[in-house]
């Protein structure tokens, strides 16, 4: 429901009118163009910072917490990258990318309560940076700079940079393949941007490989909903969906064949029947869902 909340949001500020963004005709549309105003940026990245890279040794706050740095102390101990386990049972409630992020801290750093944490100091930072660039974007670079301070200064996400929270990797991606979008589409023109393409497309599978089927739908109803708010319905082939495809099998495939080769269908009926198909469903009668 919070992914439904957050996709709500983004629709709203994707589907205000253009002329209410007059900067929006005239901002160069390319990456040089997004990444104008350094000073902005910097001042976003310097607060960011110091908002949410100190005061990271503390003990575990909630059981959330301590679940997921388990799991990925659970992960670095076993070298399995594709099937989460917790206490030795497997969990596929979520992807695995968060969980191999804090395994690759773990690494870095030993295994702690701090380092279990940096991965969502580093995504909340990069997601407010995301959120100043694309501010920026929308409108101007005030604007982008007043977004990142308003939800950097928020305590629920501020209370969630100091905890083990793969919702900030998903903000994150969603946020940064808005931006790629938005440097790859431009009304008007034949073609979009290639690249900046390729890279929103890449974010959309890794939202999905941070949170499943709801992670890469936020961002791509967005879009949906821009477009057509627009009616730009060409705009929707013009972004080149099947591409968005031919990624998402290259880069979350190989998860797949993994799950598939360790457990045959098993692991996918508990991932998309059990997590995602079930929960949708959920009847107070019948315990289905949430299922690990």
């Amino acid at each position: 429901m919070d992914s439904l909340r957050h996709f709500s949001r983004l629709s709203f500020i994707f589907s205000i009118p253009r002329e209410k963004f007059p900067q929006l005709t005239s901002f160069p549309c390319g990456l040089n163009g997004l990444l104008a105003g350094r000073r902005y940026l910097f001042i976003t990245l310097l607060v960011a910072c110091s908002l949410y890279i100190p005061g990271q040794r503390h003990g575990l706050y909630r059981t959330v917490d301590a679940r997921e740095a388990e799991i990925a102390r659970e992960m670095l101990a076993s070298g399995n990258l594709s099937v989460p386990t917790l206490n030795g049972e497997v969990f596929l409630e979520k992807p695995p990318l968060f969980s191999a992020c804090v395994a690759l801290s773990y690494k870095l750093f030993g295994v702690n309560e701090a380092a279990a944490r940096v991965p969502s100091a580093v995504f909340a930072v990069l997601s407010l940076l995301g959120l100043a660039v694309l501010g920026t974007r929308l409108k101007d670079r005030r604007l982008g700079v007043f977004m990142a301070l308003f939800l950097g200064t928020d305590m629920f996400y501020l209370s969630w940079g100091h905890e083990v929270r793969l919702d900030l990797a998903l903000a994150g991606f969603v946020i940064w393949s808005l931006v790629a979008f938005l440097a790859a589409y431009s009304p008007g023109q034949e073609k979009a941007r290639l690249g900046p393409l390729i890279a929103f497309y890449a974010l959309v599978t890794a939202a999905f490989m941070t949170k499943g089927v709801v992670g890469s739908l936020v961002p791509a109803l967005t879009v949906m909903t821009y477009l057509i708010c627009r009616r730009d319905f060409k705009g929707l082939w013009r972004i080149k969906p099947w591409l968005g495809i031919l990624l998402f099998v290259a880069l979350a495939g190989p998860w797949h064949y993994a799950l598939f080769e360790q457990a045959g269908s098993r692991y996918f009926e508990i991932f998309y029947r059990d997590n995602h198909l079930y929960r949708f469903i959920h009847s107070s009668e019948v315990n289905l869902g949430h299922r690990k």
